[in-house]
This record gives structure tokens, C-alpha cells and sequence, in this order.
């Protein structure tokens, strides 16, 4: 850097290393750069770079933070990143069991859900997937108690790797050439075969909200609350056609290859501290969401709501060279049912949101030494 850059950076890091797992190389560069331009206003240049068997990157981040006032910090940061496929990704011989909705070719349902064989296929022709990655916030903190974070994150996938769903095949194309049927006059499906893709691009933004307020107190130790939120605005994926795309936020996506995005999920705690005891109480909570499968009379293609809670509390014992952590404690305390989902012949939950195991009861000892 120049030299009055130089004389400015309060913060210089350089790394260089290589490391390898079996034909497997990695070689791994970074600079890090923390440049105070004045006494409220401060910026952060950083770049990465690795080198791998099959492809290279430079990926840059800039973050700037600008004391706005005593209580109120500004902050925003820009990047890129890389994934390489997996070795997996790239070499997958893997057969399932899914619960499949046959389709006639005017896109009308046939017959019911059935369990066939999905087969997935590795690709060693697969892309790297790259993203460019946005951050801006504030940080709200009026008393040495209090403080608040607000934070809008947007993040765009190319290149995204992920596997063909094959739901969403037997949708768009029900003889595609990867859909098996057993021959006759039903053409039963039988099978269908996937593959691991790149996708054109993933595009999702969002906001993500925390809070936390202690209260001290000279005899009964310390309270405090904690509030977690997060909230998607976005998830565009494109359409299985090639053209165009979609926002998948707040549905169950059994027919493309997103996972389940219900819009909004928050976390609420509440601990107190005392001497060598600990307690809290969490709540989590999930957002409704649907499902776009064809539901039959009785059923629901929305997704409740769910909310759980749970309790912990703890005990430390601390001897001359060695500690020890006690723990008892409950998660769902009121036993609440997960929410049901229609989704054929598969579970009637999502199991990536919500747990069927209802109200558990736990104790767990931890030892240092």
C-alpha cells in the first residue's frame, strides 16, 4: 500500500498454507487489512485466495463501521465466495426410497403417492459455485445493559450445486427420459433418476433482528433476556423449465430442490445467574408455511405454526485442578405435537423443522480436567 495507507493501518495479518487429504490438494493465501480513516470511521479490505486440484479463487471483503454516536454503530460489508463440489457430489452412486406423486401429462395427479426408487448420479463435470455476499446494519446500545442488532443480508448463488428433485421432474416431464415406468397399460412409475447440477442461480435476502438486556443485582446475580429473529424477504430459485424463476419462501418445496422455508422462525431466553447455578427458560418459535401438493378432501396444504419450550438448569463445581457442570432439564415442556404436513406417503412432519419426539427429559454431567 502506499505509504500513508500504511502508516494508517492499525491491523495487518498475512497467512500462506497447503494442506492435502490423499490426491486431494489445498493451498490457501489471505491479507487482512484494518484501516482506522478517522476516529469514528473504519474500514476492513480482505482477500483469500485457494488454489485447488480443479479450480482457483480470489475472493475480496470490505467492511466498513462508522460510530454513528456513542449508542449507534453503522456497519456494512461486501464479498465473494467459493464452494468446490464435494468428492461425493462428484462421484455419487446412491439409491433411495421417496414418496413420489405420479403425474398424467396434462398435469393432472395420478393415482396416489408411492415409494419408488430414486437413483442419484455424481457428475465430474460439475462448476464451482460462487456467491456474492451484502451485509449493512446498526447496532442500537443506549445503556451498558441494552443493546440491539438489525441486519439486512442478501446473498447470490451461481452456479449453485444441488441435485435434481425428483418430484419436480416426474412434474415437468412424467416420460422424461430419467422417469422409469414398468411397461403395460398403466405405465406404473417405477423409478427416476437424478443428478447432481449446477443450477443457474440462487438469489435470498432477509433480515436478521437480536436483542439482549441484563439486570444486575447485588443479591439475587444476574437476569437476562435474549431475542433472536430471523426473517426471509426472498429465496428465488428458477423455474424447472430454464425460464425465469420463483420465490420459494414460506412453502414446503417438495418439488424442487430447496428445502422447506418457512418465512420466519425467533428465539426468545430468559436466564439468571447466581453463585455457581444457572437457569433458563427458551422458546422457539416457527412460522406458518404451505405445501403445494395436491391435498386431498380432509387434508391441509397449510402448515401451522409451531412453538415449544424449553427448560435447563445447571450447576458448576469447580475443584483445585478440574470443574464439573451439572444439568438437568426439559425440552418441549408442554408436549406439543409438530404440525402436520401432507406430503404422500412420506412423514407427516417436517422433520427439518419441527421434532415429533414430544416432551424429553434430560440430565448430563460434563468434566474438565
Amino acid at each position: 500500500p502506499p505509504p500513508v495507507l500504511a502508516r494508517s493501518c492499525r491491523d495487518t495479518r498475512l497467512g500462506l498454507w497447503s494442506r492435502g487429504l490423499g490426491d486431494v490438494y489445498k493451498r490457501q493465501a489471505f491479507a487482512v487489512m484494518q484501516i482506522p480513516l478517522t476516529d469514528s470511521l473504519e474500514v476492513n479490505l480482505a482477500a483469500r485466495y485457494e488454489n485447488l486440484d480443479t479450480d482457483d479463487s480470489i475472493d475480496p471483503k470490505i467492511a466498513v463501521r462508522w460510530q454513528v454516536a456513542d449508542s449507534v454503530v453503522l456497519r456494512a460489508s461486501a464479498s465473494t465466495a467459493f464452494r468446490e463440489p464435494s468428492l461425493s457430489q462428484f462421484n455419487a452412486r446412491e439409491t433411495s426410497l421417496q414418496g413420489i406423486q405420479d403425474f398424467n401429462e396434462d398435469g393432472t395427479p395420478k393415482g396416489g403417492a408411492v415409494f419408488v426408487r430414486v437413483s442419484a448420479t455424481g457428475d465430474k463435470d460439475l462448476e464451482v459455485e460462487t456467491s456474492t455476499n451484502y451485509n449493512i446494519g446498526a447496532i442500537w446500545q443506549p445503556t451498558d445493559n441494552f443493546d440491539m442488532r438489525l441486519d439486512y443480508w442478501r446473498f447470490e448463488y451461481d452456479d449453485v450445486i444441488t441435485i435434481e428433485s425428483a418430484q419436480g421432474k416426474v412434474l415437468n416431464d412424467p416420460n422424461g427420459e430419467d422417469i422409469i415406468r414398468i411397461a403395460g397399460p398403466n405405465s406404473q412409475l417405477a423409478g427416476v433418476d437424478v443428478d447432481y447440477i449446477n443450477a443457474a442461480s440462487v438469489d435470498t435476502d432477509g433480515l436478521d433482528l437480536a436483542a439482549t438486556y441484563v439486570i444486575p443485582t447485588d443479591s439475587m446475580g444476574e437476569f437476562g433476556l435474549n431475542f433472536t429473529g430471523t426473517h426471509f424477504l426472498s429465496y428465488e430459485i428458477p423455474n424447472a423449465n430454464g425460464r425465469g424463476t420463483r420465490d420459494v419462501a414460506g412453502f414446503f418445496n417438495h418439488d424442487n430442490f430447496a428445502r422447506s422455508i418457512p418465512e420466519t422462525k425467533l428465539n426468545l431466553s430468559a436466564d439468571w445467574m447466581i453463585g455457581n447455578h444457572t437457569a433458563a427458560a427458551i422458546v422457539y418459535w416457527v412460522d406458518e408455511y404451505e405445501t403445494t401438493r395436491a391435498t386431498p378432501p380432509g387434508e391441509n396444504s397449510k402448515i401451522d405454526s409451531w412453538t415449544t419450550v424449553d427448560l435447563n438448569y445447571s450447576y458448576n463445581l469447580e475443584f483445585s485442578e478440574s470443574a464439573a457442570v451439572f444439568s438437568i432439564g426439559a425440552k418441549n415442556v408442554f408436549d406439543e405435537e409438530p404440525p402436520r404436513v401432507y406430503d404422500g406417503v412420506n412423514f407427516s412432519y417436517d422433520p427439518k423443522h419441527h421434532d415429533p419426539r414430544g416432551r424429553i427429559f434430560y440430565a448430563r454431567v460434563k468434566y474438565a480436567f
